[in-house]
């Protein structure tokens, strides 16, 4: 039960943790993007954490990386995948 002239609205939210890669700190992520291109999540994770002093995840990375507009590529170097066999042997021909 509850008492007579009691407010019964919501409380407003009451926030969330601060972010960790703020505007300067993406701005020095793109920097970072820039200078080595070929670099991984990991990688990127790694410089932040040197140059900016600050430990984030993989993730919070990849979420900077899309705020500021950065889309995944797939690397020339990369090795394919092997060929796959189009041919296929009926069980009872050699």
């Amino acid at each position: 039960m509850c008492a007579t002239g009691a407010d019964l609205s919501p409380l407003p939210h009451g926030g969330g943790a601060p972010l960790k890669l703020d505007d300067a700190k993406l701005l020095e992520l793109a920097g970072l993007v820039a200078e080595f291109p070929d670099a991984t999540l990991d990688e990127l994770r790694e410089l932040l954490r040197r140059r900016c002093r600050i430990s984030v995840s993989i993730n919070t990375v990849w979420r900077g990386l899309q705020q500021i507009g950065f889309t995944l590529k797939k690397s020339p170097a990369a090795p394919g995948k092997p060929a796959r066999k189009s041919e296929r042997r009926s069980p009872g021909s050699k």
